[in-house]
């Protein structure tokens, strides 16, 4: 075998080296990052990360050479050579190693993301887990029901009617099955019965409209049904006028 041939076994087999060690960090590396990103992923070892990079920078690094090696050999005489003897084959190596570096760290980085998303997708569901028993309930804790009346409201109100409490809070009479309560205006919580404090001094009415979110259905429904919040004179005080 003649020494040309024995060199471009040589930077064959450089480049191929380089390739292999590509891949294989970058697999190494792609499992890495499921496990540090995801909790679902497989865990693996603490260096594993910086193990990955540096496999892939001396992958592309041997590539690089290889091909620049090769074509350096092409851009030179015809004697075989390892290594360019000449300047011509030095700026066509260089510039291929330059190449090859950042086309190869741009390709890397699409192969490690795709890596891990693959790490994700070939991760085994985890089974189940117990589900923890319910937390005793405290008393008090649970809303009240609907289904009673609020003995601070005035038996004469209606629904929809605003009361200030002695303590200037402000709340909204609903109906319920048996009567009325009261909502507390600051949060809307339908607040349990006897927590405004009596009397309760009447301070108007509310009207409330409901339309639709979107913007089109607003449109199409005009400025007629447009959403508001307004308050009046009870109806009564302005019967008894």
């Amino acid at each position: 075998m003649d020494r040309d041939a024995i060199f471009w076994a040589a930077r064959l087999l450089l480049g191929l080296a380089g390739v292999v060690l590509v891949f294989g960090s970058v697999r190494r590396l792609g499992r890495a990052r499921a496990a540090a990103n995801w909790p679902t992923a497989a865990r693996v070892a603490t260096l594993s990360i910086p193990l990955g990079w540096l496999g892939i920078g001396v992958g592309l690094l041997a590539f690089a050479v290889a091909a620049g090696l090769g074509l350096g050999a092409l851009a030179g005489p015809d004697q075989p050579e390892l290594v360019p003897r000449t300047w011509r084959g030095w700026l066509v190596a260089g510039t291929a190693v330059l190449v090859v570096l950042v086309a190869g760290a741009s390709t890397a980085r699409r192969l490690v993301n795709r890596a891990e998303l693959t790490a994700l997708i070939r991760t085994p569901p985890r089974e189940p887990g117990t589900p923890p028993p319910p937390t005793p309930k405290i008393p008090l804790q649970d809303p009240p029901t609907a289904a009673d009346t609020d003995p601070a409201v005035p038996a004469d109100g209606e629904s929809g009617w605003v009361y200030r409490d002695a303590t200037g809070a402000w709340y909204l009479a609903v109906a319920t099955a048996d009567g009325q309560r009261l909502v507390r205006l600051t949060d809307f919580a339908l607040v349990p019965a006897g927590t405004a404090e009596a009397p309760l001094s009447l301070a108007g009415s509310v009207e409330i409209s409901v339309w639709p979110v979107s913007d089109s259905a607003a449109a199409v429904a005009g400025p007629a049904e447009l959403g508001t919040v307004s308050a009046a004179e009870p109806r009564a005080a302005r019967r008894s006028r």
